[in-house]
């Protein structure tokens, strides 16, 4: 996993500085609908409502998918999915966070954005040819930053992190992850 995160790391390293003479000639101006999908690492942090037992945080693939349009050429209003998934044994957990986000371009390609929502947690318990699983849904927050690198007018590698929280009846969990994603603006 700590591959992964370097991997990423130096692939937006070179992207910044790379991309940034084919980005001097592309109009990044938003002007319509966008949507987009991404994969990279996460990291799961959970707090157990009323228990004094700790986890240490552990890592695990995480996703991101984003879809909506523009209210003014550096403001976009959307839905962003984050997840974050781990299979061990045959157990199977994934952690997500639906929300409506703002994101705002603070220079022509680095952007930040927050959004709220709904947290899901989802157990999957794989036990002699069958499969018991448990959910829970709860609040979400979800926060993040990144850079839109314009290939051509209308397409783009999008390099970001993303934070998100869920607060459950049962637990809090927050995730912090780094995904690598293309875009489509038209």
């Amino acid at each position: 996993m700590k591959q992964i995160v370097v991997a990423l790391s130096l692939l937006t390293l070179l992207l910044s500085t790379s991309a940034s003479a084919v980005t001097k000639v592309r109009n990044t101006d938003h002007g319509g609908f966008y949507v987009g999908f991404g994969i990279g690492f996460g990291s799961l942090g959970i707090d157990f409502n009323n228990s004094d037992v700790t986890y240490d945080r552990e890592g695990g693939g995480a996703g991101v998918v984003f879809l909506g349009g523009a209210i003014k050429p550096n403001l976009l209003l959307g839905l962003d999915v984050n997840a974050w998934s781990k299979k061990e044994d045959n157990v199977t957990r994934t952690i997500s966070t639906s929300s409506l986000c703002l994101t705002y371009y603070v220079a022509p390609r680095f952007f930040v954005k927050g959004g709220i929502g709904v947290g899901s947690a989802n157990v999957e318990v794989d036990y002699h040819h069958s499969t018991v699983s448990y959910n829970e849904t709860g609040f979400g927050l979800t926060a993040g930053a990144g850079m839109e690198f314009r290939l051509t007018r209308h397409f783009a590698l999008v390099p970001s992190t993303q934070w998100s929280y869920q607060s459950f009846d049962s637990f809090k969990s927050n995730v912090f992850s780094i995904t690598f994603n293309i875009g489509w603006y038209w």
